[in-house]
């Protein structure tokens, strides 16, 4: 059973990448925002229509200078591709949630985004398609929550 989960705790671990949290400055005090994704299903995805089409999931969040300019990656994490009947089974959904640190918010725009890419096969064709999302997270939010259905 210990053998069990640290090989779950090694798995996440390959799939989840934390960067860094925004420097520290000098000049001002930074607050801390607390952001969440919850990953579920949208529908009941066990049934005959769906049984050549997969999904993956990337949740991303990052920080950018007040001009837009300067971007950096403070999160990021993929769902693998799988069978998007799985995605109705346990552990979904699954709930992400990240602490960012030392925002500046007249110095630093945080932005939380998904992208869930889809893929339907038809013999030996593959049928490809993409849904993207982000927000912003608005000053003075110390706390963020972000629905992310299939």
């Amino acid at each position: 059973m210990k053998h069990h989960f640290l090989c779950l705790v090694a798995l996440a671990s390959l799939f989840s990448c934390k960067k860094n949290d925004l420097p520290k400055t000098s000049t001002a005090s930074g607050v801390t925002k607390a952001i969440s994704f919850t990953v579920r299903p949208g529908a009941d995805y066990t049934g005959s229509s769906y049984t050549n089409v997969t999904a993956s999931v990337e949740l991303v969040i990052s920080s950018a200078d007040i001009n837009g300019l300067n971007t950096q990656v403070l999160y990021d994490t993929i769902i693998e591709s799988k069978p998007i009947s799985q995605f109705n089974q346990p552990p979904f959904p699954l709930n992400y949630s990240k602490i960012i640190s030392n925002v500046i918010d007249n110095k630093n725009l945080i932005r939380a985004s998904y992208n869930i890419h889809y893929e339907r096969k038809y013999g030996n064709s593959v049928s490809p398609s993409n849904y993207n999302s982000g927000i912003p997270i608005n000053s003075g939010n110390q706390y963020s929550f972000f629905d992310v259905v299939l």
